[in-house]
Order: structure tokens, then sequence, then C-alpha cells
């Protein structure tokens, strides 16, 4: 059982937080964890990730890991406790957070566990700020296969923030399994509902194949139709046709909460996403839909970007 405890550090003269894990002395496996989650961590500077002063092993053998003490809440426990969040407030999360991943992706680092009870928000009078915790079971992907922690096919992470590459092949995942847990991560923040839902991680992965993802406009009055657009593409099926990037996911993002069409990187240049759903539906019927158009900007492109509505 992992736990923090607020302690002063002499030669700073300030308060920090020391994670350990308690009760037996750990394995070498646990050891691992903590030193990889510690130095992965200290390598992004970012502002919205947790800053690591130290890492070690107690007298009696316990890893520590010693990080700045922040006056926080998670995000899971403020959507328990006033459930969801202003989109304005979600706009602002989602671009922080972003900008975290967008520093730990171009350093090879896969967070892997984005989730809202990893995701802190400072308790202050300013305006929200998030920073980004637990970079644990955070893939390194310049690392030698051989050197991972985790055993090939193991689930790591939390399932239902896991995109389905994640639940059906954990070590072929990428950076943008970060990008669909985010995308969850927004949809439970606006909505106060998960975008998926399922007793086992097959059921989950059947619910996302069929894509049984209710318009968050359905939940939520006042959203924009651009907005159900940027989810269905967010959270295709088909990793190829999903944000490319967290600046770009948290750039399009924004242009859809605030109802103004977005456009989405091809290898071509840019497609303008244009095309509103004549109405809010109550439930997705793939069925009968057909993918939505996408409407070239300057020149013709011949790259189509698909929505897997259909």
């Amino acid at each position: 059982m992992g736990l923090v405890w607020v302690a002063d550090h002499v030669t700073l003269g300030c308060e920090v937080a020391v994670k350990f894990i308690a009760g037996e002395r750990p394995g070498k496996q646990h050891e691992q964890r903590f030193e990889r989650e510690a130095k992965l961590a200290a390598r992004i500077k970012s502002p919205h990730v947790v800053r690591i002063f130290d890492h070690g092993l107690t007298d009696d053998g316990h890893p520590y890991i010693v990080m700045e003490l922040l006056e926080v809440e998670s995000l899971a426990a403020r959507l328990e406790r006033k459930g969801p969040l202003e989109s304005a407030a979600v706009q602002l999360l989602i671009s922080q957070v972003a900008e975290a991943l967008e520093q730990a992706h171009d350093l090879g680092i896969v967070h892997r566990d984005i989730k809202p009870s990893n995701l802190f928000l400072l308790r202050s009078g300013y305006e929200l700020f998030a920073k980004v915790l637990d970079f644990g079971i955070a893939k390194q992907t310049d690392v030698d296969a051989a050197r991972a922690i985790t055993e090939t096919g193991a689930l790591v992470g939390t399932p239902l923030y896991m995109s389905p590459e994640m639940l059906l092949s954990p070590r072929s995942a990428d950076h943008r399994a970060d990008l669909w847990a985010l995308a969850v991560v927004a949809y439970h923040a606006l909505t106060g509902q998960l975008a998926y839902e399922g007793e086992t991680p097959a059921a989950l992965a059947f619910a996302i194949e069929q894509r049984r993802l209710v318009p968050p406009s359905a939940h939520v009055e006042g959203l924009s139709h651009e907005l159900d657009a940027w989810f269905k593409l967010a959270l295709s099926w088909d990793v190829g046709a999903r944000f490319s990037s967290a600046t770009e996911l948290a750039r399009t993002f924004r242009s859809a909460a605030q109802g103004e069409p977005f456009s989405v990187a091809t290898g071509s240049g840019e497609l303008d996403r244009t095309e509103r759903d004549p109405k809010p539906r109550d439930t997705p019927s793939p069925e009968s839909e057909d993918p939505e158009p996408l409407t070239p900007s300057g020149a013709a492109l011949a790259t189509t970007v698909r929505d897997d509505s259909g």
C-alpha cells in the first residue's frame, strides 16, 4: 500500500511530501517502479507535473520519493464532491494536462494511467491549476523492451480510461493511449459520466468497438455539436483516425467546446471539421450513420479522416 507523509526537509527548510510503500519490505519490482517514477517525472520540466526532489531506500529497505507538497484535491474527489465542471474549467484542465503530456511524449515517455485520481487541482484563489502525478507505470518508448518492468501482455493502468489498443495489447500502445485517456477524462469532467463502461476489459473493448458513445450534448444541455464531433474523433476505435499529439488535442478541444469548427492535421495538410449534427441524439446509432464529411481547407486534399461512426 502506498502512503504519503508530510515531512520537513532539513536542508531546504520546507515541508515536502514523502511517498513510500507501507508494510513489509517490497520486492525488487516495487523498488524499480519507484525509481522509475522518480526519474521519469524529474525529466519533465513542466509546471503541471509534480516536482521530484529525491528518491532512494530507507534504512530498512523501503523505497521512497520526496516531492513537492501541494495543497491539492484530485479531480476524482472534485467530481465526486461538486459534480461536472464548467466548460471553461475543463478547457483549462485539458490544456494544462496536454502541455505536460506533450513534454513527456517528446521525451519518449508515455504515462499510461491518465485518470481523474492522477490529476490534482491546486487549492488556491486563482484559476484552476492542474498537476499530473504517478508515473509509476509509465512506458519509456526509447528503452529496449527487454528492460521493461511490466511483463509482456500485462494489463497496466485503469481500464475505464484505457484505449482499445491498451486493453488488447498493452505493450504495443504508444503516446496516443494517453490522448485517449485524456479525452475520456474530458468527457467525465464535462458530463459526470464515463464515456464507455464494461464489467471486464473484454466487455469494455466490445462497447468501444460497437461505438456505444452517447454524445455529451445528450447529457448536458448547451454543449456544442462540434464537441460531439470532437469526441467521436478523439475516441475512435481506429488509432490512426485520432488526434496525433497532445497539443492538437487541446487546441481542437478548445475550439469545439466554444462551438467553433476545428481542423485536424493529416499527412497532406489540415482538414476543417465543419459538419454539425442537426440535433442532439439520446443514443448513438452507428448502423444508420454515414461518416461525417470533412471539408478541405485551402487546396483539395486526397487524405480523408475517418470519425469511425459507421
